[in-house]
């Protein structure tokens, strides 16, 4: 078995890391999928340095990116949430590769900030998000229909950009906006939030829903009974206490009424957040009955029409039944009136059924549809208008006002350590202690050269303090209680690791995720000034990159080789600035060549200068790569898109808005003269946005939805073969600009037929055009596959060799993409077969 791991390699983000406590099985988030690793696997992994074989779980495809996996006490299900989708993972799910059905995926009405899970029953769950837009209660039942409804939404008018959500005598809220830091309690009791899930589940049963809504009405004024005795003694205590605490003028050292009155208030604004929420609530259930009322007198009318049409339709039956005993007498004169009967009851019976089957029917069922959604989202709250966070939170534990620089992007909570100890992460230049209590006791700030995007943290273990990670590196900060500061240790010394994405942590290793797919364990030596060592480096994957790519071109040999630099798609000038790589053409005669061996091929950068390389490369898994620069194409007005062709002559095409130049000589040795020669200039009626070579001819994409195709007629000449007019049209697309196209031909009796690949934000378009005569057939050319990638915001894609529906998309990592066998028989019917 060569494994899930070597046959789809995980070039995904790898944004998610969890060890399922049963067995030790490790979850992985690779892109918006989870990949389930055995513990004897990681074992193997890390001895005989093969990939990992994995079970792949398939949960948002490409919808959504796997963020957070997290398990649901007394469960073994973990709930795994994406930017802006959750879904309920059951265990044997994990056991055997599957897909997560669509029912069981929610789709949610902000961008996720965090998510807590608990479990009500055996079957149903509470899942709690906090939002950018506010707080959301859903139910999650496994046996209903609708796994998902929402119970209880707090909408709130400013974005939350971090925060935090976990249970602790109430639903602990921590959330970041507008430069505060909230922390508070939201007291929610589930009885209340469940009339909203009765009520959708019954709504098209009028009389068990009007028992429902007694029922909650009943509860309610038990409730008001009780809180009214309960504010009544309230008042009386807060009198008692407002005469002691300004009767004494000294208070005595064991004297609590401070901290009762403190207390006391704290039940008065309780109470007046849940009867707010009851009367809206008695306000929403008096509209629900008036509606259900009216529904009901609608349903009995039409109760009236159906038993009316029931007794005409058995009257039709009865004299359809006597016109044929009066048929077999062969009286003209009864049988003609018996006929005339039939008819009349007939025209009855289609009055009464188009009545029934009326406009006016159709209206009532949208109008009730409309009205109980409406009255579904009064009583969730989803429909009331943005408040401000602190109106949510009804008790408020402490609200800090951050400096200037601290913009909190990541909050860890340390529940382990002796108080609960709440760490905010500003980038990794500020990072501030929070106790329970609130006050800021600690904090500190690293270099500026630290400052960086924060991918991932997590609380120690066996030690108090964090562990932060950039792209790069780890860098442990520990919290000294007594002392009452952070010290930050020298970030870890690992090998160079590929965009570290996420942490795993456990009591006594860590385990680091990267974008390309790769897990690097590291060892604590608690008793040695907490030094980290690496123990053991598990491959789910080979890389490509290290890195983002911008451009790549793939080598024929067994570890999928790039260029350029591969895959950092940058270089240095002579004073030390990156210059950006916006395309490489490797020589075709070299393409194909085996380990060790010697390359020419031409980069076109930035600075508007192309220049040509010899690239010797040694070794077969450490390979090493020197470079000897040859020659240089310029001056250029600008490089917008380039493609090289090699052979004699060598030269290039070059784009620039809306003109085409094509230039030589680019290899010295032919050509005793420094200075290049431009060769053509070809004015075009629409900017390029990209180009691609193959087989003689060159193909041009444009900013019109257009893509023309031009044959090379040697000497650096070019001719119009034709033009395709609306690329993207009928597939639903609206971006019209044809971006990075790349081409596969095959030759034909009748000429020549391109498979044309283009690039969108989520799909692979495939065209097919024949080209006969020099020109192209207008009959033969059409979009015949849209495939869906899984790479989130590509910039590119190239063809994986001897592979002929097989590429690789790049952009943050690269995702290996494959054609369904619908799609290659497809293809295959485009394809002009010869026999002899």
């Amino acid at each position: 078995m060569t494994g899930y791991a070597l046959e789809h390699p995980s070039y995904r983000l790898r944004g998610a890391l969890f060890r399922h406590q049963d067995d030790g099985r490790l979850l992985s988030g690779c892109g918006g999928d989870i990949e389930v690793i055995h513990s004897l696997e990681l074992e193997r992994s890390q001895h005989t340095g093969l990939p990992v074989r994995v079970t792949n779980v398939v949960v948002f495809g490409s919808n959504d990116v796997v963020r957070v996996i997290q398990s649901i006490e007394g469960t073994e299900d973990v709930i795994v949430n994406g930017d802006y989708h959750v879904s309920i993972v059951q265990s044997v799910e994990l056991f055997e590769s599957s897909t997560i059905a669509k029912s069981r995926i929610l789709k949610l009405p902000g961008k996720v900030v965090a998510v807590n899970a608990e479990k009500q029953s055996n079957t149903e769950l509470l899942l709690v998000f906090l939002l950018e837009t506010g707080l959301y209660h859903y139910s999650f039942c496994a046996h209903s229909s609708s796994h998902f409804q929402c119970i209880q939404a707090f909408r709130c008018n400013r974005p939350i950009t971090s925060g935090l959500l976990w249970r602790d005598s109430g639903l602990l809220h921590v959330a970041y906006y507008d430069g505060f830091v909230r922390v508070g309690v939201v007291h929610e009791q589930y009885d209340d939030m469940l009339l909203v899930k009765r009520v959708a589940v019954n709504r098209n049963n009028l009389s068990i829903l009007l028992d429902v809504v007694f029922e909650e009405i009943g509860r309610i004024q038990k409730f008001e009974d009780t809180e009214k005795q309960r504010r009544e003694d309230m008042l009386t205590t807060s009198k008692s206490l407002s005469e002691k605490l300004v009767g004494e003028e000294v208070v005595a050292e064991n004297d609590t009424s401070n901290d009762d009155f403190a207390k006391l208030k704290i039940d008065f604004k309780n109470q007046s957040i849940r009867c707010e929420r009851v009367s809206q609530r008695l306000t929403s259930l008096r509209k629900l009955i008036i509606v259900i009322k009216s529904a009901l007198d609608m349903n009995d009318q039409i109760e009236q029409m159906i038993a009316l049409l029931v007794g005409e339709i058995e009257e039709l039956e009865k004299l359809e039944q006597l016109c044929d005993e009066v048929y077999k007498t062969g009286n003209q004169n009864l049988i003609g009136k018996s006929w005339i009967a039939v008819e009349e009851k007939r025209l009855v019976v289609e009055e009464l059924i188009a009545k029934v089957n009326s406009d006016r029917v159709k209206k009532y069922s949208d109008e009730w549809e409309g009205k109980i959604d409406q009255i579904i989202d009064q009583l969730s709250g989803c429909s009331e208008p943005a408040k401000d966070m602190r109106m949510i939170i009804s008790q408020n534990i402490f609200e800090h006002r951050g400096d200037k620089k601290d913009v909190f992007t990541h909050f860890v909570l340390d529940t382990q350590s002796r108080d609960v100890t709440l760490y905010c992460l500003s980038g990794l230049t500020t990072l501030a202690i929070y106790p329970r209590k609130g006050k800021r006791v600690a904090s500190i700030s690293l270099d500026a050269s630290f400052a960086t995007s924060l991918t991932a943290a997590c609380a120690m273990k066996s030690a108090e303090g964090v562990y932060v990670a950039d792209q790069n590196a780890v860098f442990p900060t520990y919290f000294y209680r007594e002392k009452r500061f952070l010290d930050a240790g020298n970030q870890l010394q690992i090998p160079p690791f590929d965009s570290i994405s996420s942490i795993l942590i456990e009591p006594h290793q860590m385990i680091l995720g990267s974008v390309t797919g790769g897990l690097l364990h590291l060892s604590f030596d608690f008793s040695s000034n907490y030094d980290h060592f690496v123990i053991a480096s598990s491959m789910l994957a080979h890389p490509v990159s290290s890195g983002a790519v911008n451009c790549i071109k793939l080598l024929a040999t067994e570890s999928l080789i790039g260029l350029h630099d591969l895959g950092e798609s940058h270089a240095e000038d002579e004073n030390g600035r990156q210059i950006e790589v916006l395309n490489v053409s490797l020589d075709p005669s070299m393409q194909y060549r085996q380990l060790p061996c010697k390359l020419r091929y031409a980069v076109g950068y930035a600075d508007k200068a192309i220049r040509t390389y010899v690239a010797l490369l040694t070794g077969q898994h450490d390979f090493l790569v020197t470079e000897k620069f040859i020659a240089q194409i310029e001056p250029l007005f600008n490089v917008q898109n380039m493609i090289c062709f090699h052979g004699r002559p060598m030269g290039c095409y070059v784009s620039c808005a809306k003109t085409l130049q094509i230039w030589n000589d680019l290899d010295r040795h032919q050509q005793k003269k420094l200075k290049s020669e431009r060769m053509q200039l070809v004015k075009l009626s629409s900017t390029v946005t990209a180009m691609e070579r193959s087989e003689g001819y060159l193909l041009i994409g444009f900013a019109d939805d257009r893509v023309s195709i031009y044959e090379e007629k040697g000497a650096g000449s070019i001719e119009l073969v034709g033009s395709v007019e609306k690329w993207h049209e009928g597939l639903g697309l609206t971006d019209r600009n044809v971006l990075i196209i790349r081409t596969r031909s095959s030759k034909t009796s009748n000429g020549s037929r391109l498979f044309i690949h283009s690039l969108t934000a989520h799909h692979i378009v495939i065209h097919t055009v024949l080209i006969a005569d020099g020109k192209i057939d207008q009959f033969q050319h059409e979009c015949i596959v849209a495939h869906e990638h899984s790479m989130t915001s590509p910039v590119g894609f190239e063809f994986v060799s001897y592979k002929y529906f097989e590429f690789l998309v790049f952009g943050r990592g690269i995702s290996n993409e494959k054609l369904s066998v619908e799609d290659r028989k497809r293809m295959d019917a485009f394809r002009d077969f010869e026999f002899v």
